[in-house]
């Protein structure tokens, strides 16, 4: 069976245009991650479009004009990206670059002030209208005066550790993978290419550093592991007693210290993946070494109809 690549890219009305969709592009990137507050897309429009020909460019694409890239194969589209034209070059071939909708809330004014802060109370209130994903913390008091949302978002995960992001259009904040996210079968020897190695535990050195930020912005930090160890740190909010957040680090530093991947697969575009999906990784050749893993990000290319996505192994999932 023949696999031809297809792409929409819809550009929604504005007060200045109506609505414009394009169903080829050059080239596209899409990035998107847990690790980074704002998801990307780039976009690289053929240099022959007729329609534009007589057009001024940048007049019809402008910053904050909304933008949805679905991709897919025989006809059968996704979505991949919803956000924000950025820039517009002026060059030829036409690079668009966008944002998510954290582009959105960093346009977003705030001027907050709260006692006893509730996580979900915060963020409902500095970004409303939402769907939400949000852990249930008490940050105490808090005062964000004149700056963003976004930039609200950031202090959080600069100051307290608790990572804000935007995954399949929910905003999340805290919990960086849902415990039910979906599981996506990949098989070793049916996806284009993989830069993975299989580590035993006993050929791992890990020095895991385990920071948990208080109530009132107090750090406390207990390390797991070898002193000369890769250094692998993680964050966690208001465990107040240090043996408390040394049991907390003992079970992250065993799954990380767990028999399994790591490293990166390529895979076909067609297959859906998003970032914090579980990925169940097989072999035939090496069936003893199938493992559950998370989907730490996710690129996304395309470029002349060829059709990949780059997928970040993270964490093993322990069940």
């Amino acid at each position: 069976m023949v696999l031809a690549m297809n792409c929409h890219i819809q550009f929604l009305a504005s007060d200045k245009r109506p609505e414009i969709n394009l169903y080829r592009a050059t080239a596209g990137h899409i990035e998107s991650t847990w690790k980074n507050l704002t998801g990307t897309a780039e976009i690289t429009l053929p240099r022959n479009i007729r329609d534009f020909d007589k057009m001024n460019i940048s007049q019809i694409f402008k910053r904050g004009d909304q933008v949805i890239i679905y991709l897919g194969v025989n006809g059968s589209l996704i979505e991949h990206f919803k956000g924000y034209i950025i820039s517009t070059s002026a060059d030829i071939p036409v690079v668009i670059k966008c944002q998510d909708e954290m582009w959105k809330l960093k346009q977003l004014s705030v001027n907050i002030s709260m006692n006893n802060c509730y996580l979900p109370n915060l963020i409902k209130t500095i970004a409303p209208g939402y769907e939400y994903s949000v852990s249930e913390y008490n940050i105490g008091s808090v005062r964000f005066a004149k700056t963003t949302a976004a930039a609200v978002m950031q202090t959080l995960r600069d100051d307290f550790g608790i990572y804000c992001f935007f995954r399949n259009n929910t905003l999340c904040a805290g919990k960086i993978y849902s415990d039910d996210s979906v599981t996506r079968n990949i098989n070793l020897e049916r996806i284009v290419s993989n830069n993975l190695t299989y580590k035993t535990k006993d050929e791992k050195s890990i020095k895991l550093t385990a920071t948990s930020t208080l109530i009132g912005g107090d750090k406390l930090t207990v390390e797991l592991g070898e002193k000369d160890g890769e250094p692998r740190d993680f964050s966690y909010f208001n465990i107040t007693k240090k043996e408390d957040l040394k049991a907390l680090a003992q079970k992250d530093f065993d799954k990380i210290m767990a028999d399994g991947f790591e490293g990166d697969i390529e895979i076909f575009g067609a297959q859906e993946v998003t970032h914090g999906d579980k990925l169940n990784i097989s072999s035939i050749i090496y069936p003893d070494r199938q493992g559950l893993y998370y989907a730490d990000s996710v690129i996304t290319d395309w470029k002349d109809a060829i059709y990949h996505k780059t997928v970040e192994v993270g964490q093993k999932v322990i069940v």
